[in-house]
């Protein structure tokens, strides 16, 4: 169903592109398509349709990737067929030559260099959702009063904006000192042993801040020669000047399955 709303999300090999909105087109083979048509540009843009039933208007972006960022994707991805019993397609190898993102976001507001460096910033939007769920269930409100609900949600939420505080907090002195910290680490330290609630209900976040930075060590994320995405984006390096890292982190194109 077509709500009318803009998105930006990542093209899965499995996914289907169509050249018109006619239920009746069959779908095109994308890759032979980005030959034929992509002028051999290492970023292009394609105005192309997407859907089964109900076709959706769509800007396909492709990032053609650096030689040796897509052979450390294709030896992944035949490692990975390899120890499930089967053969890489050759059509998914040739796949991961190139970032495919989709949107209907126009082009005078999101031009098409800008749209993998805008995917990463949605990803920490996800992350951080995905972290109030797993760490402060903050999908889980039990009862049906709206009072009740409206309680339990501000109530989680200032939670959630002190517990921020105290990290960003922790961030920093991370980063003086060359490191990141964890946030899931950072949170579940907070939540163990009711480390957090006592410090709130006592109002002793100066004791529990000092505990924090005393722990920090532990707390970290584990050294790595590439950049982390949070880097990249707070040092506002471009999607394909990303990939000159010594190491490339495979992208999550990849990470959601090896297609075999």
């Amino acid at each position: 169903m077509l709500i009318g709303a803009y998105f930006l999300s990542r093209l899965s090999y499995t996914v289907n592109l169509y050249k018109s909105a006619d239920e009746a087109a069959s779908p095109i083979n994308l890759i032979q398509y980005i030959n034929r048509f992509g002028g051999g540009q290492q970023t292009m843009e394609f105005s192309l349709f997407v859907g089964e039933k109900h076709r959706l208007p769509i800007r396909l972006v492709v990032y053609r990737l650096p030689q040796e960022v897509y052979r450390k994707r294709q030896k992944a991805a035949i490692k990975t067929a390899k120890r499930k019993g089967r053969r890489a397609r050759l059509s998914y190898l040739k796949f991961l030559k190139y970032s495919f993102f989709m949107t209907n976001v126009p082009a005078d507001v999101w031009p098409k260099e800008a749209l993998g460096t805008l995917y990463r910033l949605r990803w920490q939007v996800e992350l951080t959702f995905k972290h109030w769920k797993s760490l402060f269930c903050i999908d889980l409100l039990k009862g049906t009063r709206l009072e009740r609900i409206r309680c339990l949600l501000y109530g989680c939420l200032i939670v959630i904006l002190t517990v921020q505080r105290l990290l960003a907090l922790a961030a920093r002195q991370a980063e003086n000192e060359g490191r990141e910290l964890s946030f899931d680490k950072a949170i579940q330290w907070l939540l163990r042993q009711d480390r957090f609630l006592k410090a709130f209900v006592a109002r002793q976040f100066d004791t529990l801040m000092r505990k924090l930075l005393g722990n920090l060590r532990r707390l970290l994320k584990a050294k790595r020669k590439r950049r982390t995405t949070r880097q990249l984006i707070t040092q506002q390096v471009g999607y394909l000047d990303s990939f000159s890292d010594s190491s490339e982190e495979l992208d999550n194109g990849l990470a959601a399955g090896s297609y075999a």
